[in-house]
């Protein structure tokens, strides 16, 4: 509430003030107002074209009301606009990939990559990709890439788990779950899978 007072009395003062205008959009997501957060944005758009923030809002926004043709032209201007940033490229990817057109998202993130080879959630998000598709060894070799940097990455050995599994290399999946939660012991997530496929496939006597 406070934060809303402080927003509302700049825009009094400073009609055009674009942040004052985002603070209140995110104000609104916050409450779950959606569409009130969109007219903001648009309202944002109309003062600048090619305000980033603006259109990358606008894209998501979009996308959560189910406005999947929205999304995809805001994120166009995006694009067109700033086709150097990894970023603008890593959230069309991630939209494509939202939307199930797998094709595109793959495409969007190997150009985040190519711009900025260290964005590691680029990676990532092409490892889901690549799972997604069924593509597991591909998917593997994202994972052992992202490790091979920063061996402490649990979604890598989580997501290379899942896809040994996938390949019904179960063992290889332990082995796999193992040392991730050897490295970060505080992931339930990767210590669910690997009790789930212990119970599956070993005998209650094994150690």
């Amino acid at each position: 509430d406070e934060a809303k007072e402080v927003f509302s009395s700049i825009l009094k003062r400073y009609p055009n003030n674009v942040d004052a205008r985002f603070g209140l959009a995110e104000l609104d997501l916050l409450d779950g107002r959606i569409s009130v957060a969109e007219g903001r944005y648009i309202d944002a758009l109309k003062r600048d074209s090619s305000n980033k923030k603006a259109l990358l809002s606008l894209a998501l926004v979009s996308s959560e009301m189910g406005k999947t043709a929205a999304a995809e032209q805001y994120i166009k201007q995006a694009l067109s606009f700033y086709s150097g940033e990894a970023e603008v490229h890593y959230m069309a990817s991630y939209l494509s990939a939202k939307a199930g057109d797998y094709a595109t998202a793959e495409q969007r993130a190997r150009a985040a990559m190519q711009i900025n080879g260290d964005l590691d959630k680029a990676y990532s998000l092409l490892g889901q990709i690549l799972y997604a598709q069924g593509r597991y060894e591909e998917v593997i070799d994202i994972c052992d890439f992202r490790i091979g940097r920063n061996r402490e990455c649990s979604t890598a050995w989580y997501l290379k788990g899942l896809s040994q599994q996938k390949l019904e290399r179960n063992f290889d999946a332990i082995e796999t779950y193992q040392t991730g939660l050897n490295i970060n012991p505080q992931d339930e997530v990767m210590r669910n899978a690997l009790e789930l496929l212990v119970a599956q496939t070993l005998t209650i006597e094994d150690p």
